[in-house]
């Protein structure tokens, strides 16, 4: 199909410009511009809440209808449901599911469910690809931190003390935060990471957002206002943003590989609109309100609330839709080079069909625009080339 497709574009070309491009792309094109930060675009994902992404873009989330089913997001046609009347908290890239059952006992669904033991009451908060899975559980004594393992589990306590330790995130590298302390583990308490080998303390007053598997880690501190921060081997590094008359109460929510961050910002005080909502991102050493940077193709989504970024930098949460005013679940993702419709894939009949009337009228269609993928104003056979490359991912 790709190969008639280029060759039907190719003819297109000749009838334009009146010779053949090359029939392969050469090994070392002209570099290719991406705008700083990329631009992103919000896909609709219906009448569902968006719990957690997974780095094959697959979609933990609730049914927002009176089953409340927990169910798997993998495209618009493909839907895995899970079951009524649970609290999901995490999806690995196994495809594997933890949270709390109806009843409140710990588990993991992996297309059947397993209780985990003890089966009292408790809640899997975070599971890594290995399946090791951290959280807590009640025991006689009083609530206990956990980690499973495939070989049984074990009460969290890594310095033999009797302090009480929350983990609360792992990564695929075996790494763990946590806090320490009563409370709930969602709101500001002692916080700290584990390498395995050493305990690191990071804050005494912390509320943990996520952690990649380089083991940097997005939270926030409270000092008058909330504080956001990235936590990594070299310590603590605050991130500026403008201040702002309003105040803010800001909840850290995911961190990429490479260190893109993404937060919510709940505004208010004096003269603030109430409850005035901004999801932004941190972005080489810059912070973006994420309304400014979605393609103009697609506004039709005011991101408000966002729940969970993956490693590639993709994240979800909830929207509201402009014509009918109404909450939806939404996917924000990097749009691809090529990319004229927002859809998120390059194909031929909403992306290369617009490139030979692009080329020879770059004003044609709105669309043009999003071909002009070294954004140099102007539609030629350096853009073709990355839109084919994109096409045919070689």
């Amino acid at each position: 199909m790709t190969s008639t497709l280029a060759y039907v574009f190719t003819a297109l070309l000749v009838s334009l410009i009146g010779t053949e491009p090359p029939s392969t792309i050469s090994a070392e094109p002209p570099p290719i511009i991406i705008a700083e930060p990329p631009d992103y675009i919000t896909i609709n994902l219906g009448d569902i809440w968006p719990v957690d992404i997974n780095d094959h873009g697959e979609i933990l989330a609730i049914a927002n209808d009176d089953t409340n089913t927990a169910l798997i997001w993998h495209d618009h046609t493909t839907i895995t449901e899970i079951g009524p009347n649970l609290e999901v908290e995490a999806i690995n890239n196994v495809g594997q599911v933890v949270g709390q059952s109806a009843d409140g006992i710990p588990f993991i669904w992996d297309g059947n469910f397993t209780y985990l033991q003890p089966q009292t009451i408790g809640k899997a908060l975070d599971v890594n690809d290995s399946g090791v899975i951290v959280g807590w559980y009640d025991t006689a004594n009083g609530r206990c931190g956990a980690v499973w393992e495939s070989n049984g589990y074990h009460c969290y306590n890594p310095l033999s003390s009797s302090s009480c330790w929350r983990p609360r995130l792992i990564n695929n590298n075996g790494h763990i935060a946590g806090y320490w302390g009563e409370g709930d583990p969602y709101h500001f308490s002692p916080c700290w990471f584990w390498d395995g080998i050493t305990l690191t303390h990071i804050s005494a007053v912390c509320q943990l957002g996520a952690m990649n598997d380089h083991g940097d880690i997005v939270a926030t501190t409270l000092a008058g206002d909330d504080y956001l921060f990235l936590w990594n081997e070299k310590g603590i590094t605050f991130l500026q943003y403008e201040s702002n008359v309003c105040e803010v109460i800001i909840k850290p929510v995911g961190i990429s590989d490479n260190e893109d961050i993404v937060a919510e910002f709940l505004y208010f005080g004096n003269g603030c609109p109430i409850g005035m909502r901004r999801i932004r991102l941190w972005h080489e050493n810059q912070m973006h309100t994420m309304t400014e940077l979605i393609t103009p193709c697609l506004l039709d989504i005011y991101p408000e609330y966002v729940q969970a970024m993956n490693t590639n930098g993709w994240f979800v949460g909830l929207g509201l839709q402009r014509l009918d005013r109404r909450y939806c679940g939404f996917l924000m993702r990097p749009r691809p080079s090529g990319d004229a419709n927002c859809d998120g894939e390059v194909d031929y009949y909403h992306d290369y069909r617009y490139f030979p009337a692009c080329m020879m009228s770059p004003e044609s269609a709105p669309e043009c625009v999003l071909l002009d993928t070294d954004k140099d104003g102007d539609i030629d056979l350096i853009d073709y080339a990355a839109l084919q490359n994109a096409y045919t991912g070689f």
